[in-house]
C-alpha cells in the first residue's frame, strides 16, 4: 500500500509540473497606442481568454501576460480576435477581452463567464443580448379556487429580439430576427444578412474561429490497483492488488466554449481475488470452501474463534466509469483532471465464498451492481498521426444502492492506468 500510494504521489507531482505546457500559435497584440507586436499567442480556453492574454514575441522571449486594461486587443493569426471592453457588470463596469465574432454594420462580441454573454455593437455603443427567465403560474381551469389547479412555467422573456429589432428596423428583417437564437451561428448569420442589406460597398468581416466537430478517440488501457471491500460495517478485507485491461473513448469538441473539457467513457474488465477478510464489529458468519466460520472482532475471542479468513474472491467486474475531463493545455504535453459516475457490473464471483447476512438477501456476497463517484489526475503526451500515450492515477468510491447500511457493500480503489490512443 506504501509503495503504490508513493507511486502515486510522484506522478502526481509529475502532473503538476506538465502544467507549464502550453499551445502557442502565431498572433499578435494590438497596443493602446494602436501599434501592432507579432509573436505567439497562448491559445487557451474560452474563459481563460476573455481574462488575459500571455503573448511572447519568440519561443526564446519569457511570456508576458496583458490584462484586458493593458491592450487593446489581441488575436491569433486565422484564428479567435479578442478586443478589450467594458461591460456591465452587476452595476458596475468591468473590463474583458470581448470575442470578436464579425464586423460590419453591426459588430457581434461574446465572452464565456457562468453563462454565455452576447453584445452587438453599432454606431460606437454596445448593447447586451439578454434572454431572463420569467415564473408564471397559469391556472389550469382558468379559475382562483383550487391552488392545486395552478401550474408553474418557465418563461423565456428574449430581450435580445426586442433589441435586435430595434438597432435593425431599417433592413426589414422582423421574421428573420423573432427566429434568431441567442448563440454564435446565430448572431453571426442575422448580423451577416443585416450587413448585407444595408451595406452594397464593403463586406463583413467573420473572425470566427470554426468550432471544431466532435471527435471521438479509442484507446487501449491497463493498469493496477489496490482497493479493500467493506461488507456493512460488519466485514472489512485488506487492501489487495489486482489488474485490469479495457478501452477509452474521449469524446472531445461536445461542450461548446470549453475546448479543454471532454466526456470520457472507460470499459475495464477486473478481477479481485485473494483477500484477508476481518470482523470490525462484533462478529460475523462466513461460508468458505464448503466450511462455516465464525469471524470475531479480537476483543470477542473468549469464544476461541477465528478473527480473520484468507479467501479467493475470484470475482470479475466490468467497470464503466463515466467522466467530465479537464485538459489543463492544447500542447504536446496535456496534464488533465477529471471527476465523474463510477459503475461496476458484477460478471462473476466465488459461489462458495458466501457472507451470510448479505446472502441471506442477495443470493451472493457482492451485489451485482455498485455505483459512486471517481476523480483522475493524468497526463497526456502527443505523438504523430493522431496517435497519443497517456497515464493517470485515480480515486475510486462505490456502493450498492439499499438504504439499510448494514446490507451495503462499499469498495475503495486506487488505480494506476496507462494507455495508447490510436
Amino acid at each position: 500500500m506504501k509503495k503504490f500510494l508513493n507511486v502515486a504521489l510522484f506522478f502526481m507531482i509529475t502532473i503538476l509540473n506538465c502544467q507549464g505546457q502550453n499551445d502557442w500559435k502565431p498572433g499578435y497584440i494590438i497596443k493602446n497606442s494602436g501599434d501592432t507586436i507579432f509573436g505567439s499567442i497562448d491559445n487557451r480556453d474560452s474563459k481563460s481568454n476573455t481574462k488575459q492574454c500571455f503573448f511572447r514575441k519568440d519561443s526564446l522571449s519569457v511570456s508576458t501576460v496583458y490584462e484586458p486594461q493593458d491592450i487593446a486587443g489581441y488575436r491569433i493569426i486565422d484564428g479567435k480576435y479578442f478586443v478589450s471592453k467594458d461591460i456591465p457588470d452587476e452595476g458596475s463596469i468591468r473590463r474583458l477581452f470581448l470575442e470578436f465574432l464579425i464586423h460590419g454594420k453591426v459588430d457581434v462580441f461574446h465572452y464565456e463567464g457562468r453563462e454565455s454573454h452576447f453584445f452587438l455593437g453599432k454606431e460606437g455603443k454596445l448593447y447586451e443580448l439578454k434572454n431572463t427567465t420569467a415564473i408564471v403560474d397559469i391556472d389550469s381551469n382558468y379559475t382562483q379556487i383550487n391552488k392545486s389547479d395552478v401550474v408553474r412555467y418557465e418563461l423565456d422573456k428574449k430581450e435580445y429580439v426586442g433589441i435586435l429589432n430595434y438597432l435593425m428596423q431599417d433592413a426589414n428583417l422582423r421574421p428573420l430576427i423573432n427566429n434568431t437564437r441567442l448563440n454564435s451561428e446565430s448572431l453571426i448569420s442575422l448580423a451577416k444578412k443585416y450587413h448585407d442589406r444595408v451595406c452594397t460597398t464593403e463586406q463583413c468581416i467573420i473572425f470566427e474561429k470554426q468550432i471544431e466537430p466532435t471527435h471521438i478517440s479509442f484507446s487501449v488501457q491497463a493498469g493496477e490497483s489496490i482497493n479493500s471491500f467493506n461488507w456493512g460495517g460488519e466485514l472489512a478485507g485488506n487492501f489487495g492488488f489486482s489488474t485490469f485491461v479495457g478501452c477509452r473513448f474521449d469524446f472531445q469538441n461536445i461542450f461548446l466554449y470549453s475546448e479543454n473539457l471532454s466526456l470520457v467513457l472507460d470499459l475495464n474488465l477486473q478481477k479481485y481475488t485473494d483477500y484477508n477478510i476481518k470482523d470490525i464489529r462484533e462478529s460475523a458468519a462466513v461460508y468458505y470452501d464448503g466450511k462455516n466460520y465464525r469471524i470475531y472482532n479480537e476483543k470477542y475471542l473468549e469464544h476461541y474463534y477465528t478473527k480473520n479468513l484468507n479467501v479467493d474472491l475470484n470475482t470479475v467486474v466490468l467497470k464503466i466509469p463515466v467522466v467530465f475531463n479537464y485538459s489543463f493545455s492544447k500542447g504536446k504535453i496535456k496534464p488533465y483532471v477529471g471527476f465523474g459516475l463510477s459503475n461496476t457490473f458484477v460478471l462473476s464471483q466465488n459461489v462458495d465464498f458466501r457472507i451470510t447476512s448479505f446472502y441471506d438477501v442477495y443470493k451472493k456476497s457482492i451485489p451485482t451492481y455498485l455505483i459512486g463517484f471517481l476523480g483522475r489526475a493524468g497526463c497526456k503526451y502527443d505523438l504523430k498521426n493522431n496517435h497519443a500515450v497517456y497515464a493517470d492515477v485515480s480515486f475510486d468510491f462505490a456502493e450498492n444502492m439499499n438504504l439499510n447500511q448494514i446490507l451495503r457493500l462499499s469498495n475503495t480503489i486506487f488505480s494506476l492506468t496507462a494507455g495508447y490512443t490510436f
